[in-house]
């Protein structure tokens, strides 16, 4: 299971938390391609703290061990409830390790 994830469902954009999908709304009106900018910072110690464009938008309390992360996308379709194209496209990436 993933711990916190950007999730957008239909316009709104949400930041998860393990089985709550909708833990903090972040834009109640994103629009499909517009470029955003989001930092996700895991404290030494637990804890992981969410920006969106600049602004910090979410914690995320607890401590773990041996968090990783990943950009892609899912598109909640199969079978049963139809088809679905998606797609992630990421200008930069900045990973950085603080001790």
């Amino acid at each position: 299971d993933d711990l916190t994830v950007l999730r957008l469902e239909g316009n709104d954009l949400y930041v998860t938390k393990q089985d709550d999908p909708h833990y903090d709304l972040i834009d109640g009106s994103y629009t499909l391609g517009t470029w955003i900018t989001v930092k996700v910072i895991a404290k030494k110690g637990g804890g992981i703290d969410w920006y969106y464009n600049g602004v910090k938008v979410s914690t995320i309390s607890g401590v773990w061990s041996g968090l990783y992360f990943k950009v892609g996308q899912y598109t909640q379709a199969n079978e049963s409830n139809g088809t679905g194209y998606g797609e992630t496209r990421v200008r930069s990436i900045k990973v950085v390790r603080t001790t």
